[in-house]
């Protein structure tokens, strides 16, 4: 854009800059204008064609439209557009002319602006936060299903068993309080002090093995291996 927006100016040295940059402003009102009535025409249209259960679980808000349509950034693929365009198509200049305000307006005014949008509206998505909670809660259920099964094989020992019985219910208790389905009865707080005590003997053990390293008595090789393990298990505390 830098190169060929100087050329591109020299050209059109004829035309006023008042009414450049008027038809700069009107294309890109325009072009976000178009957008926005889209975002919010296009579920009515939506609804009148399918009226499946499915369909109206996944219909958006006004304020998600709204975030949706002013996020409608131009970029690559309108510039690409734009330069594709013969030499000797009429007024060719003036389109890329155009073309950079439209990215310009788009990419820096709308990218600018859209955070302060989103906290405007308040916007906050728990979608996926309780999709997470009914996927841990239903790989819970599963792993209590299956001690239950296992529990009866010759090959377990019940110590086992029991303590991974213990750590799944105390585990299914602290996510049910996370949704609200039972009251908190302190198995966050338990969890949270329990995260914090593994995690600082992981850093313990990472400071160990670094240590190894620079003195020479494991190789790079071996740190970067355990270190992957120990990240692997501070990972885990989070389940």
């Amino acid at each position: 854009m830098g190169l060929q927006l100087h050329p591109i100016l020299s050209h059109l040295g004829g035309t006023a800059v008042a009414v450049l940059v008027g038809q700069a402003v009107l294309v890109s009102a325009v072009v976000i204008g178009v957008r926005l009535a889209w975002v919010f025409s296009i579920p009515y249209l939506t609804r009148l064609m399918d009226r499946r259960q499915a369909q109206i679980a996944r219909r958006l808000g006004a304020r998600e439209r709204l975030v949706l349509g002013w996020s409608g950034m131009r970029g690559a693929v309108s510039l690409a557009a734009a330069l594709a365009l013969p030499l000797d198509f009429p007024l060719r200049n003036l389109i890329l002319f155009l073309t950079f305000a439209v990215i310009l307006a788009t990419l820096v005014v709308q990218g600018l602006t859209l955070p302060t949008l989103i906290r405007r509206l308040h916007f906050h998505d728990g979608a996926e936060q309780r999709e997470d909670l009914r996927a841990r809660l239903a790989a819970t259920h599963a792993a209590l299903d299956g001690l239950d099964e296992l529990a009866t094989e010759d090959w377990t020992r019940d110590d086992t068993v029991e303590r991974l019985h213990a750590m799944y219910e105390f585990r299914r208790r602290r996510l049910k309080a996370r949704a609200g389905i039972w009251e908190d009865d302190g198995a966050e707080d338990r969890s949270l002090a329990y995260q914090r005590l593994v995690r600082e003997l992981l850093m313990a053990q990472r400071q160990a093995i670094i240590g190894l390293r620079n003195q020479g008595q494991i190789s790079n090789d071996v740190m970067h291996r355990i270190e992957r393990e120990l990240d692997l298990e501070d990972s885990r505390l989070e389940i």
